[in-house]
């Protein structure tokens, strides 16, 4: 749990949950200007972070 939420406070917490939300299941589309959506290298290792939790 811990590299997780290192995670989301290193990449910002919008960012994250909307890409993990996507990652689920749920497309939920971007965030907000200014806000950016997680690139493609991010989302590969948040979508290893959460596999480790299942």
């Amino acid at each position: 749990q811990l590299p997780l939420l290192d995670f989301i406070l290193r990449r910002g917490l919008p960012t994250t949950i909307k890409a993990g939300l996507g990652l689920s299941g749920l497309e939920v589309g971007a965030p907000r200007l200014p806000v950016q959506a997680l690139d493609t290298e991010g989302c590969r290792y948040l979508q290893g972070l959460l596999e480790e939790l299942r």
